[in-house]
This record gives structure tokens, sequence and C-alpha cells, in this order.
């Protein structure tokens, strides 16, 4: 037999092939780019309305994509949205930047299922799959992220719509989900309308367009009721603006700053005679403030100022135990209790898998000791509730404020206002410092809950129950933060249904994917 020749390609094809190689690379490069836009929706740029757009480009080129081109569209476009949300930790201590270089390269990875499932949902008939189970899946994407190890909520669209109080009062029902699944959601419509498919789907988006017209009415009723009438609570933040810790060892650092809180405590109560005072995140070591020596004194200079002291502190016993804590010290009572931090910061406060790593390879365990880590943080076991002259308060420690279900818990156990304790020093002048506060304004709403956060530089704020700024003070200076807060015991749905809207979109995907996958045809 012989060969066969092989077709000519005509002078139109030989023309075209250049053309759609350059379309396919500039599709491509869209991926990341529309990934970094969506930063600018976060504070502190706050152009929320771009985070309704940002998944477009994305989302046009899933509609004919397959596996592999879906699973690398997803990648880049996470590559891009990662790497420039992250970006400052590239200033922040030794071993953070390694972190990056994971949030760079590895994490994206987890926008692949997404990128697929979304490519494969997209294609199907019904208009119902096509237009929410993206959003469904995208809500699901978040919440797994939220647990676990390396759970780490901070890149969540809800955190997008922090400056858009409308929208963010939807956290009150469904915490960051229900928020997350609308900004999605509004993609998909305006994908629809550059595709022009919302007549082939029009029933379907009729009932988008009832959720959402739903949502702008409630979120301008959370707006206008008033969520808390209880008298007012006055309280004093204290901003010392000391630059970044040096290492536990040296407590020359921590002479200074005790001596210098106490000092800010004493203008606190001559200027405003506050009920309460809060230091930031591990200003002293517990036994300065609480230890059996100094307790009683610490107690009668408070009675004298008359005020409650919230303070992290430092409970360190060895490499092998210590703790990131909050305590209470009231005028009368004494320590009134003490929480140790929960949600421990991976590769900054611990590294991951460490005993692991030490026993598969003893010199790498070495080494992370040596260069990287040479102690991790111990976690706290369970929340506290401080039960105060004031009210009850729950506290959190630094990036535990980017989580939902601890201040939901705290508020279930009784908490009726809630404090967090940072230190943001690592961050510098960056973006961080304004995110990093901004979410505390969804935790406000989720619980209906004033939040105040004390910064020992960065962002010290007051958040009320609607999530709007109440007091702030100049991030990286020295000063203090004086405002009211009233307490509040009502229950939001979010606190007692929890994430129930999650496990709706797992079911509603679950539903699609069973009703997508085509059944054998039986003989």
């Amino acid at each position: 037999m012989g060969k066969k020749k092989k077709k000519k390609k005509s002078a139109e094809t030989v023309k075209a092939e250049p053309r759609a190689l350059w379309k396919k690379a500039a599709e491509l490069a869209a991926m990341p780019v529309s990934g970094a836009a969506i930063v600018l929706a976060f504070a502190p740029y706050n152009q929320f309305y771009l985070a309704w757009a940002a998944l477009v480009p994305l989302l046009w080129t899933l509609r004919r994509a397959n596996c592999a081109g879906a699973a690398l569209r997803g990648y880049l476009f996470g590559m891009g949205y990662l790497a420039a949300l992250f970006w400052w930790l590239v200033v922040v201590r030794w071993p953070a930047p390694l972190g990056y270089a994971a949030f760079v390269v590895v994490v994206p990875a987890i926008f692949i299922p997404w990128a697929c499932l979304t490519a494969f949902f997209m294609k199907k008939a019904s208009g119902a799959i096509r237009v929410f189970a993206p959003a469904c899946l995208w809500t699901l994407l978040e919440f797994a992220m939220s647990h676990g190890t390396f759970a780490l909520p901070w890149w969540s669209l809800a955190y997008t719509q922090t400056s858009n109080l409308v929208t963010a009062q939807l956290a009150s029902l469904g915490g960051i989900y229900l928020v997350s699944f609308m900004v999605v959601l509004a993609n998909m419509f305006i994908l629809a309308i550059v595709n022009k498919s919302v007549a082939a789907d029009k029933r379907t988006w009729a009932a988008a367009g009832v959720i959402a017209s739903a949502s702008i009415v409630y979120g301008i009723y959370g707006l206008t009721v008033s969520h808390t009438t209880a008298d007012p609570v006055s309280i004093a933040l204290i901003q010392a603006n000391f630059e970044e810790q040096e290492e536990k060892e040296n407590q020359s650092i921590f002479t200074e700053m005790y001596s210098t809180h106490f000092e800010m405590t004493d203008e606190a109560v001559r200027e405003k005679e506050p009920d309460i005072v809060v230091w930031s995140e591990s200003v002293t070591f517990i036994p300065w403030l609480a230890g059996e020596r100094n307790l009683e004194s610490v107690k009668n200079a408070l009675s004298s100022l008359g005020i409650t002291l919230v303070a992290g502190v430092y409970d360190w016993k060895d490499d092998s135990e210590n703790y990131n804590s909050v305590i209470a010290i009231d005028p009368e009572k004494g320590l009134i209790g003490k929480y140790d931090k929960i949600q421990i910061v991976p590769f900054g406060e611990m590294f991951p898998y460490r005993k692991v790593i030490e026993k598969i390879s003893p010199a790498a365990g070495a080494w992370i000791k040596k260069q990287a880590l040479s102690y991790d943080t111990t976690p706290g076991k369970s929340l506290t509730v401080f039960d105060s002259r004031s009210g009850k308060f729950g506290a959190m420690v630094c990036f535990e404020s980017v989580f939902p279900g601890l201040t939901r818990k705290l508020a279930n156990e009784g908490a009726e206002f809630l404090f967090v304790l940072t230190n943001d020093a690592w961050f510098l002048d960056t973006a961080a410092i304004h995110q990093h506060a901004s979410m505390s304004a969804l935790r406000a709403i989720e619980t209906r809950r004033y939040v105040a956060q004390a910064s020992n530089t960065g962002v010290s704020a007051i958040y009320d129950p609607a999530g709007r700024l109440a007091e702030t003070v100049r991030p990286l200076t020295k000063d203090i933060l004086y405002g009211e807060i009233r307490p509040n015991q009502a229950a939001t749905f979010y606190m007692r249904f929890g994430d129930l809207f999650a496990w709706l979109c797992a079911a509603f995907s679950a539903a699609a994917l069973a009703l997508a996958i085509p059944r054998k045809k039986r003989s």
C-alpha cells in the first residue's frame, strides 16, 4: 500500500494559525491579570465593584475549555490572585517568605478542581446548573480552605465587600460564604450579558434577580435597624507602636513595652475614664501581670484607676509548651480568665508537620529548628468568655479574626462584645494591616456584636454591629483609641445555624453532578 499524501494547508489556514496562537496566549495571559485585579477590591483600595466582574474573563474561557485547559486557566488565575494578595509576606519575618513561595506556586492548585467542574457544568443544558453551580462550587472551595492545618480564608471574596456594607449584611445569615456566593453570582450575570444568554435562561435569572433584590432589601434593613440598645461601655485601646519585636529571650524590649503600656493606661484614665483598657498582642509575660508576686499589686493599681485590663501575654514554659494568650484582670476579682490562642499561624508560629519531618529526616528537622523556627507555639484547647463588670466578652489573637467560626462560638457561649488583640508590626506599612482590620467588620455583622481591634501598630479600630467603622486612629503611630461599645445578647441566624448555607451549596453541587453525569443506557 502506498503512503497517504498529506493534505496541503490552505493559505487561509496558514495565516489563521499564528492568530489562533496569539489569541490563546493572550487568553492565558489574561488569567493571572484578572486574578490580580480582584485585589483592588480589598482594603485599603476598596474598589469592591471590581470583584463583581474580575472572574468574567476566566468564566468566559471556561465555557469552551476541556478539563486540561480549565485546569491550566484555573491555576494561572489563582497564581495571579494569590501572588498579588499575599505579596506582603515577603516583608514578614523568616520563614514567612517560604509561605509566599507556596502561595505563588503550590496553593493556586486549589482552583483547579473548581475550574474543571465549572467548565463541566457550564456546558450543561440546565440553566439552573449553569448559573448557580459555579457560585456553589466557589463557596465549597472557600469552606474547605477555611479548615485544617493550612486554613487561611484571607482570600475569601467576602472580604472584598467590607466597603460595600449592603452586601456584607448577608454575613449575619450565611457568614462569609453567602457573601462570596453573591459575588460569584454577580460575575455569572455579567458573563450572561456579555454572552447574550440571559434570555435563554430567563427563568433562572428571574430567580437570581429575586435573590439579589431580597439581599439588597435585607442589606439596607441591616444598616438602618438598631441591633442593641444596651448601656454603653467606655473602652480605650492602647496602640503603643513598637517596631517588630525581638526574640522572647531578650527581655529588654518587654521591660520598655510594659512600662509604656502602663503610662499610656494612666493617660487614658486621666483623659476619658474608660471602663476597659485593652493592650495589644504579646505585650509582656504572664508572670509580670498575673504571677503570684505581681497580681495583687497590679489589681490594686487597677482598682485605683477603676478599670478592667485586657492584655496580650506570653505564657512561656519552655520550647515544647508556650502559649500566645490573653488575660483579663478585674480591679476587684483579680484574674478573671485566660485564653490561649487556638488558631496558630503556619510558618509564623509553627512549622507544619515538624515532628513528622524530624522522624523522616533528622537533618531536615535540625535545619528547620536552626534556620526557620526554633520552636512551635502551643495551640490552646478551648475558648474563653470573660465575665467582667461591664459585660461578657470574648477575645481573639491576631489572625484568628479572619475565621468566622471562632467569633460565632464565642457569641454562642455568651460573649456580648469581642476584642481582637494583634501585633501587626510584622506587616510594616503594607496593605495587610488594612485588610486584617477590615475583616473584623464581617465578624461584627455575623454576630451583631461590637468588635474592637487593639493593635500594637497597624490599625486599631472599633466596628459596630452593622460592620461600620465607628472609631479608629492613624495607623503606625503611638496613640490611644477611645470609643463606646454596647453589649448585645441577641443571636443572629448565622449564630444559630452556622455554615448551613455552605452545606446547602454542597447538596446542590452533588445533585447537579448526579444529574449532569450521563447514565448508561439499559438494554
